[in-house]
């Protein structure tokens, strides 16, 4: 049986250093990545194709990476479904071969992740859950300069991600790891993995090592806080944080789990709420982007015939 690594965290919440690092000590990475920028040096260790996929799977579900209302679950079963699993297993092939253990890694994933499950599955892996904890406060404010979207959405998609990350995984082997621990002793964080996920890093070497030393820079980490949101407008975000933070040292935590789940209620129950606003506002931002493309088009033409 292969085994798939899957690393399921947030945007900007440490998910390429754990998988470069994974990458580092003897797992396979996607074929073809996802290139570096000036947000992510080191790189993305995304399957581009993969990432492609989950965006064209979102948006035919009315939703985009940085949405943060619900996806129904029924999906997984539809006629729809089925297409993109058909597709979704080829890629696998296509970025990993017959590799006996892989790293795969896309924050969309989370999203999606009854999805992916079952197609590892279908596709002949059995899949270990790495995810990577880092203080919301550090997320969003990198998410917000990265892709200028403002702090109060950032906290909303941060919120639906997480709460996805952990409904999804319940069912199989996973491990959480603190970020600032893995950036402190990346050996320590890939022991402790190891051991909940029955993996064995033995076959790292003296290489290996110095390899993942030289990968792992604390100085790209660009956020650092210790600080928490107030308690008067972020009581979920406070209590999700909680919730992750005990399941880093105690992964199978009946109390963080039911804490989650009372706030997945309730956050839920919101969502249904301000649904509708939203559909409206997202459609209005498209119409005036598809208004801005055309004016652009025309200006083009006039450049050219002038």
């Amino acid at each position: 049986m292969k085994i798939a690594l899957l690393v399921l965290g947030m945007h900007r919440g440490g998910t390429s250093a754990v998988a470069g690092a994974l990458a580092c000590a003897g797992a396979t990475p996607p074929r073809n990545l996802l290139p570096a920028n000036s947000f992510n040096e080191r790189g993305y260790f995304e399957a581009a194709p993969i990432t492609h996929l989950n965006d064209e799977i979102l948006a035919s579900l009315g939703r985009y990476w940085n949405d943060w209302r619900s996806i129904d679950s029924d999906w997984v079963s539809s006629p729809s479904a089925a297409i993109f699993r058909e597709r979704a297993v080829k890629l696998l092939f296509d970025e990993y071969g017959d590799e006996p253990l892989v790293v795969v890694k896309d924050p969309r994933i989370c999203r999606l992740g009854k999805f992916w499950l079952s197609v590892l599955h279908e596709a002949g892996f059995s899949t270990r859950v790495i995810i990577p904890v880092r203080n919301p406060i550090e997320v969003v404010h990198s998410l917000s300069k990265m892709h200028g979207l403002s702090i109060d959405d950032c906290l909303l998609i941060w919120l639906r991600y997480m709460l996805d990350i952990d409904l999804v995984t319940r069912t199989v082997p996973r491990t959480f790891i603190a970020i600032d621990d893995f950036l402190a002793d990346w050996r320590g964080a890939l022991i402790k993995a190891g051991e909940e996920l029955e993996i064995d890093w033995t076959n790292i070497d003296a290489d290996d090592v110095v390899q993942i030393d030289q990968f792992i820079d604390r100085n790209l980490k660009h956020y650092n806080f210790r600080d928490r949101f107030p308690t008067h407008n972020s009581e979920w975000i406070l209590r999700v944080e909680e919730a992750f933070a005990i399941l880093t040292r105690d992964r199978n935590s009946k109390l963080a789990i039911r804490e989650l789940d009372l706030v997945a209620a309730e956050f839920d129950r919101s969502c249904v709420l301000f649904d509708p606003a939203f559909t409206l506002m997202q459609e209005q931002i498209f119409r005036d982007r598809e208004a801005i493309a055309s004016l652009l088009t025309q200006l083009d033409v006039l450049k050219t015939e002038a």
